[in-house]
């Protein structure tokens, strides 16, 4: 398995022309073409890879790495929330876990919803 879970990689284009070894390429997968995706869930026994952003299973060769943090991304500092990292097509915040039970913060669904309140 070439990505582990929490991996963001690129959705390869041309995924209609794509052999594929057990999974069916469908319209919601070649409308991500060219987007960033999150690693959600490993499947070892079949080579495959649920992403978040769509609950389609994928195979490694539907993807490109993604360099996080590589040049062009830029980080901000939040005095309250942490760091906020942007990078071409996906904004990822970071934040400790001591700021998190000060926040009260559990999960991803938490952090969207305060930021969304600011």
């Amino acid at each position: 398995m070439e990505y582990r879970v929490g991996d963001k990689v690129r959705i390869k284009s041309g995924l209609n022309n794509m052999h594929t070894r057990c999974v069916s390429v469908t319209s919601r997968m070649i409308n991500k073409e060219g987007a960033i995706a999150t690693i959600e869930r490993v499947d070892p026994n079949d080579n495959t890879y649920k992403i978040e952003e769509i609950g389609e299973w994928w195979e490694d060769e539907m993807f490109e790495p993604v360099d996080q943090y590589s040049s062009g991304g830029i980080v901000l500092s939040l005095k309250e929330y942490g760091e906020m990292h942007f990078i071409p097509g996906t904004i990822r915040l970071v934040l400790s876990d001591e700021r998190k039970n000060k926040l009260g913060i559990e999960s991803r669904k938490d952090i969207r919803k305060r930021l969304l309140n600011l």
